[in-house]
This record gives structure tokens, C-alpha cells and sequence, in this order.
């Protein structure tokens, strides 16, 4: 079953890695990728913090998984967090994919960073109904709290720990070391799968 996947990813570090990645011939279209092109991005951040959260929210819709491309920086991203948020609260599949051995316009690596999934936590609150992220603040050592969503699509793993990093729910694969041009598409059907979509 084809599945429409939403990327989230660091767009000023990693875009090339990340076009790499959705030009692998995985992908059919941008459109049935779910990928926001850097330009389409660049131009609505000059129209505010609302444009932008609308030009996610249109993204993810329709799409069943968000697949997070981990480079050095990403688990620290304002809107790499939201959109995990986000997706969250719509029931999608996660997936973090390390892309730090994709090789760069000057063929070169980058260095492996923490996994966003990690640097993530959330809470559910006592009726189970909505749950409170958490991100991981490494300059204070602490979690901190940062959005408030509704709980009704988590899977089942998640209503019943309660609490926990979304890395401890959610798997984490080497797009290189795990080859992903062969292995995408049975990581998000899985992904799916365990969301219950």
C-alpha cells in the first residue's frame, strides 16, 4: 500500500541531504512525498509564525507517517518539534532516519547528532485524554515543557505507558548503514502499522 509520508528535517543544514534522499527514486512526486520544497519554505517564514503552521498543517495532511532525517542539528529545531507535535496529535507513524552519511554537494559526511525522538517526551494527563511534550534542553539539562495536544490518536503503547521518550515508542534507522533505498518503504509501512493507520 502506497503511503503519503511527511519529512521533517533541518532545512538550512540539510536540505541537499535531504533532496538526495526524496530524489532516490523512491519517491513518485514531491507532492506524494509530502516534502516541502526549501523555497516554498524560505518564502512563507517572511510571512510569520501563522503562514508557517498553516504550510505544515496543509503538508501533513493526508500523510499517515512523518519520517524525521536526523542530521547534526535536527533534534534542537523550533519546527522540526512542532511538526513531530503535530503528527503526534494526528495519529501518523514516526520514524527518525539518521542522514548524516548522506554525502553533501562537496561529497562530504556530516556527523551524527542526537536523535529527535530522544530529545522528545511527552506525558499524558490523568484522563488520558490530551498529553503534554516535553523537549530536552541540553544547555539546563532539563526537560522542558512545550505543547499541549489531544491524546485521542496515540497508539496503544503510548495510552498505556503514560510517559516516556517518543524514541523508547518509536524506531530509528541509518539511511546509509541500513539502506534505505532498498528498506523505506517496509520502515513506513511498519511505522503505519504501529500507529494503528
Amino acid at each position: 500500500m502506497a503511503r503519503r509520508v511527511f519529512f521533517s528535517f533541518h532545512y538550512q543544514n540539510d536540505i541537499w541531504r535531504a533532496s538526495n534522499i526524496r530524489n532516490s527514486g523512491e519517491f513518485k512526486s514531491v507532492d506524494e512525498a509530502g516534502f516541502i520544497e526549501h523555497s516554498l519554505w524560505e518564502r512563507t517564514k517572511t510571512a510569520g509564525e501563522a503562514a508557517l503552521q498553516k504550510l505544515i498543517e496543509g503538508q501533513l495532511d493526508g500523510s499517515t507517517v512523518t519520517a524525521i532525517l536526523a542530521g547534526a542539528e535536527t533534534y534542537s529545531r523550533r519546527w522540526v518539534r512542532y511538526e513531530i507535535a503535530r503528527s503526534l496529535e494526528r495519529g501518523n507513524g514516526l520514524i527518525s532516519l539518521d542522514i548524516h552519511s548522506v554525502r553533501d554537494q562537496s561529497q562530504k559526511p556530516s556527523v551524527q547528532g542526537p536523535d529527535p525522538l530522544d530529545c522528545m517526551m511527552l506525558t499524558l494527563s490523568g484522563d488520558g485524554k490530551t498529553a503534554t511534550t516535553h523537549v530536552y534542553d541540553f544547555g539546563s539539562k532539563a526537560w522542558k515543557a512545550h505543547m499541549n495536544i489531544s491524546a485521542a490518536k496515540f497508539p496503544s503503547a503510548l495510552v498505556t505507558a503514560k510517559s516516556g521518550k517518543l524514541s523508547a515508542f518509536y524506531k530509528r534507522y541509518d539511511w546509509v548503514a541500513s539502506d534505505g533505498h532498498r528498506n523505506f518503504s517496509s520502515w513506513v509501512e511498519d511505522a503505519a502499522k504501529y500507529a494503528g493507520r
